[in-house]
C-alpha cells in the first residue's frame, strides 16, 4: 500500500513537470496564441454534460471509448460512466460505479471495462452499464483495461499484468514487471499486435507476451537512465503505442520516441520526451512533447522534418490526424489545426470553457474531446 501511495504522489509530481499545472516558476509559460490565426476553422457539432468530471491537479487519464458502430463511453474519477449517441450527443445511459476511477473506459465485444481506485478492474454491460463482474488485482490499476473479445487485460501500479475472461471475469493469466521501489504511472494501455501484447513498464522496458498463455516472448529495455538523479531516471511510456506493418513506435517521458521491429529490436530513437501522445501519418510520427513543443520525425530514420513551438506551454492533448492536418486540444479550451506536412499552424478556435483531458479521439474525421468539467465534445473540420 505504501508503494502505491507512493507512486500517486510521484505521478502529481510528474504532473508539474509535464505542463499539468500552471503558474510555477520552473514551467514553460503558456504562448499567447496569434491572433491573426483564423478562428473558424473548427466547428462545434455538439455538446453534453456528463458526470465524469476529474481535478486537473489529478494528473488521470481517461480515454474516450467507442463500440465502433455508434456510442461514445466517457468516464471520470468519481466514478460515474456514461454513454452517448455519436450522432446526436444526447445520453443513452450513466452509470456510477461503486468506486473513484483511477483509468478510464476500455470497450470490448459489449462489454466496458474501468479500473478503480480501491485497486478493482470493474467490467459492466455496454447495453446500460450493469455490472457484469468485478475483480481485486494487485495494486490500482495504471491504465485502461483493454479486452480482444475474450480476454480483458490490466496494468497496475505494482507492476503485474493481470487478466481475466472477458465475460465471466475468471482469472487467466499474470504477468510481473520487476519494478523499482519509487516508480512512476506510465499511462500507456496495453496495445495488442495480432496474436499477442505489447505491455510497458514504469521502468521504461517493453514486453510482447502472448495473449492466450502468458508467456513471453521477448523483453527490451527502451532506455537506460539519463542521470542518477530522480527525474533523470524516469523512464515511464505515457503515450499509447503505435503499431504499424514493420514498425512499433513507443514514446517516453524523457527519452523521446523509440522505433523498434515486431521483434523487439530497436531501430531508431529521438527526441526529448513524449508525454501527451503521438500519431502516425504514414511518413512521419508526431509527438506532443513536454512543454508542448509539437515534433514529427521521420519513421523510417528518425530524422527531423518539423517541429511547432507555437503552443508551447499550452498543456497540449495528444495529436490526432484528419486528412492531412493535426488536430489537439489545450488548457483553455481551444482546438488547433496544423498542416502535417509542415507543421504550421493553419487555425486555433476556442470550443471549450475548461482544458481538454488529453486523450482526444478521431472517428471518421470527427473529434471528440472531454474538458476536465466532464463535457464531451464533438468538433471537425
Amino acid at each position: 500500500m505504501n508503494r502505491i501511495i507512493t507512486a500517486v504522489i510521484v505521478s502529481l509530481v510528474i504532473a508539474g513537470c509535464a505542463g499539468g499545472l500552471r503558474g510555477k516558476s520552473n514551467l514553460v509559460q503558456p504562448t499567447e496564441l496569434n491572433s491573426t490565426i483564423p478562428s473558424n476553422l473548427v466547428v462545434k457539432g455538439w455538446e453534453v454534460k456528463t458526470g465524469s468530471q476529474t481535478p486537473k491537479e489529478s494528473n488521470l487519464r481517461f480515454l474516450i471509448a467507442d463500440d465502433g458502430v455508434g456510442t461514445l463511453y466517457v468516464a471520470g474519477q468519481k466514478g460515474i460512466v456514461t454513454a452517448i449517441d455519436m450522432s446526436s450527443g444526447s445520453k443513452v445511459w450513466e452509470h456510477k460505479v461503486g468506486s473513484q476511477l483511477y483509468t478510464g473506459v476500455g470497450y470490448s465485444q459489449g462489454v466496458l471495462l474501468v479500473g478503480r481506485q480501491d485497486a478493482y478492474v470493474e467490467a459492466l454491460s455496454a447495453n446500460g452499464g450493469e455490472s457484469m463482474w468485478s475483480k481485486k488485482v494487485l495494486g490500482v490499476p495504471a491504465v485502461p483495461p483493454v479486452g480482444n473479445g475474450n480476454l480483458a487485460i490490466v496494468r497496475t501500479l505494482f507492476g503485474a499484468v493481470e487478466t481475466f475472461d472477458l465475460q465471466t471475469g475468471e482469472d487467466r493469466w499474470a504477468y510481473i514487471f520487476n519494478n523499482s521501489e519509487l516508480s512512476v504511472r506510465g499511462a500507456a494501455p496495453p496495445t495488442f499486435m495480432g496474436a499477442d501484447v505489447l505491455v510497458a513498464s514504469d521502468e521504461g522496458t517493453l514486453a510482447l507476451i502472448d495473449a492466450k498463455t502468458g508467456a513471453q516472448k521477448w523483453s527490451t529495455v527502451l532506455s537506460e537512465p539519463l542521470n542518477g538523479s530522480f527525474m533523470g531516471g524516469l523512464r515511464d511510456v505515457d503515450a499509447a503505442m503505435i503499431v504499424t506493418d514493420d514498425r512499433i513506435f513507443v514514446g517516453q517521458y524523457l527519452s523521446g520516441i523509440t522505433a523498434l521491429n515486431h521483434h523487439g529490436r530497436k531501430l531508431w530513437q529521438k527526441g526529448k520526451g513524449t508525454y501527451a501522445g503521438l500519431v502516425f501519418t504514414g511518413d512521419a510520427v508526431v509527438s506532443v512533447e513536454r512543454d508542448s513543443t509539437i515534433q514529427a520525425l521521420n519513421a523510417q530514420d528518425g530524422s527531423p522534418v518539423w517541429d511547432n513551438r507555437d503552443l508551447r506551454g499550452r498543456n497540449l492533448t495528444k495529436p490526432v490526424l484528419v486528412g492531412n492536418r493535426i488536430v489537439v486540444g489545450d488548457y483553455q479550451g481551444y482546438v488547433h489545426v496544423l498542416d502535417a506536412s509542415t507543421g504550421a499552424l493553419q487555425g486555433s478556435t476556442k470550443i471549450g470553457s475548461n482544458g481538454f483531458l488529453l486523450d482526444i479521439k478521431e472517428i471518421n474525421g470527427n473529434i471528440y474531446l472531454l474538458d476536465y468539467s466532464g463535457t464531451l465534445y464533438k468538433v471537425s473540420i
